[in-house]
């Protein structure tokens, strides 16, 4: 359980070690700490293996209003959660056969009105355990009452936990427009929506709402080697640090990551649940990190609409904000090997040439990956360690010795204080706690606290759309041609800069041979079909 500085927040890291004290291949240190504060120790014992199931479980739900006002007109939605469910803290264990279903609770017309009831954990949890299998269960998305909800599955601190021929009941949801009520289903039928949609209904007094319908189905924190296999499950959400993670042979519609390692997606159809999702999300609130590989293979991209107003399909949400995570933050690698791609509401194969985005990269962060001048202000965490009333600096591995110490130390704000800004702690002290956690904004300091390091790779190949009818145009922006360094990431210092931007140094491959690629986004229109660059 260690802490990283700069956020000030307490991480923890899961890690499989033998008799002999070597840490296991499946489970390495992800994480440079400045410190540990302490270790929890598990033993691991295979032989001790139990299964456990065959069981119906009807959670019903409240339907006590939970959202109030108080004479200000403050809303005091209560988001504590109910404790409930099978918790898992046992390695070795398998979980089969268990369904879980869920009745009472508001109707979407209800909701409308303003009707919204409390928020219950998960049924399906697991954690501090090693090897965990959930085989053959039901879930059930809970709804999202007041943009709150649970995950009906939910892991920390797991390493290999796996949910193989799981099934969510309400993966579809039709909905009735005169009362609000929902009729779940695991096939889709014209006119339903993924459990996660948006859904218009009117109250009685004919104002139209939008509802959250339900929230995801699954969600992790600190967990290395989840899995999902032959599943048909709304979510696969890894906060806080996963490493590796496959979706195979699944039904899915929200991916979101933090992480390390190799995330595969094969032979898998993702319906994207609202119009402008990105098919990978890098969750913002741990600063869009996957520092490894995202890999989609043999997959099929079900688009919520396709209409002249909606967004075009970016693979990658991603993002970025000048403010230290506690760790190093990486643009992952992409591979992208036959994709076909379609319309969820007719079921139809999207035309041949249909265009597509890496990701959007905005002109505020095109110097994201250089080491001094970000562009944007820099934002610091409220914290004053050494107590001397001044926002404190982050303390990095800013030299790349392997080592945090005083060496690493950098006056970032370049008020002659190494360690501290010139922003005095107090002056922040009003600030509710919300605003505190997401840090100050310096006024002057523009230096990057967050320098992120761009793809080595970008790989679409097989790229031959359904029934090699022909395959889509995937744009990326030209970061060339505005005088910003490559950052040398991918070359030798010394080595002449190609001033090609975030990515200059990025090798984009469009076939399967080991040199069917070219390096940067400058001037390269039209050697392949596959990637456009745009200005």
């Amino acid at each position: 359980y260690g802490s990283l500085q700069s956020a000030g927040e307490d991480m923890h890291e899961l890690i499989i070690i033998d008799k002999d004290g070597n840490v296991s291949e499946e489970t390495p240190i992800m994480f440079e700490y400045t410190n540990i504060d302490y270790i929890l120790v598990y033993k691991l014992d295979p032989s001790t293996a139990i299964t456990v199931g065959n069981a119906t479980i009807e959670t019903i739900e409240s339907r006590v209003q939970n959202k109030r006002f108080d004479e200000n007109g403050k809303n005091l939605f209560s988001t504590a959660y109910i404790l409930r469910g099978l918790g898992v803290s046992r390695s070795y264990t398998t979980v089969e056969n268990i369904t879980h279903v869920v009745s009472g609770g508001f109707s979407l017309k209800e909701r409308a009105n303003g009707y919204e009831a409390a928020n219950y954990y998960g049924m399906f949890r697991s954690g501090s355990a090693d090897h965990v299998t959930f085989r053959n269960c039901v879930l059930t998305g809970r709804q999202a009452y007041d943009g709150h909800s649970s995950y009906d599955f939910g892991a920390k601190g797991t390493n290999k936990i796996v949910l193989e021929n799981c099934t969510q009941s309400n993966f579809w949801i039709s909905v009735d427009s005169s009362d609000g009520s929902r009729i779940p289903s695991t096939e889709y039928t014209p006119g339903a929506y993924t459990s996660m949609s948006y859904v218009p209904m009117y109250n009685d007094s004919g104002e139209l709402k939008n509802i959250k319908m339900c929230w995801g189905i699954g969600g992790t924190n600190y967990c290395k080697n989840m899995e999902y296999i032959g599943s048909q499950l709304s979510r696969f959400d890894a906060h806080q640090g996963l490493y590796n993670g496959k979706i195979i042979d699944s039904k899915i519609n929200y991916l979101a990551l933090t992480g390390y390692g190799e995330m595969i997606v094969e032979n898998t159809d993702w319906y994207q649940p609202e119009h402008d999702l990105s098919f990978f999300e890098l969750r913002s609130d741990y600063g869009y990190l996957w520092n490894g590989n995202l890999t989609a293979t043999d997959t099929r991209l079900h688009l919520y609409d396709i209409t002249e107003v909606t967004p075009t399909l970016s693979i990658v949400g991603h993002g970025y904000s000048n403010f230290y995570f506690g760790y190093p933050t990486v643009f992952p690698n992409i591979t992208l090997d036959n994709i076909d791609i379609y319309s969820t509401k007719n079921q139809a194969p999207v035309e041949a040439g249909y265009t597509l985005s890496i990701y959007n990269l905005y002109q505020k962060d095109v110097k994201m990956h250089l080491e001094g001048d970000a562009g944007k202000n820099a934002i610091f965490t409220y914290i004053d360690k050494d107590e001397n009333g001044f926002v404190d600096e982050p303390l990095f591995d800013s030299n790349m010795d392997g080592r945090i110490n005083n060496d690493d130390l950098i006056d970032f704000d370049g008020d002659g204080r190494v360690g501290n800004t010139s922003l005095v702690y107090a002056d922040y002290a009003h600030l509710d706690i919300k605003e505190q956690n997401q840090g100050i904004t310096h006024p002057t300091c523009m230096r990057n606290l967050n320098p992120i390091r761009p793809p080595e790779y970008i790989k679409v190949i097989n790229n031959d759309g359904v029934d090699g009818k022909g395959g889509y145009v995937y744009t990326v922006v030209d970061t060339s041609g505005q005088g910003i360094s490559d950052g040398a990431w991918y070359r030798d210092k010394s080595a002449p800069d190609t001033m090609g931007g975030f990515f200059g140094g990025t090798k984009f491959y469009y076939g399967i041979e080991e040199d069917d690629y070219f390096v940067g986004t400058e001037n390269k229109n039209g050697i392949s079909e596959t990637f456009v660059f745009k200005k």
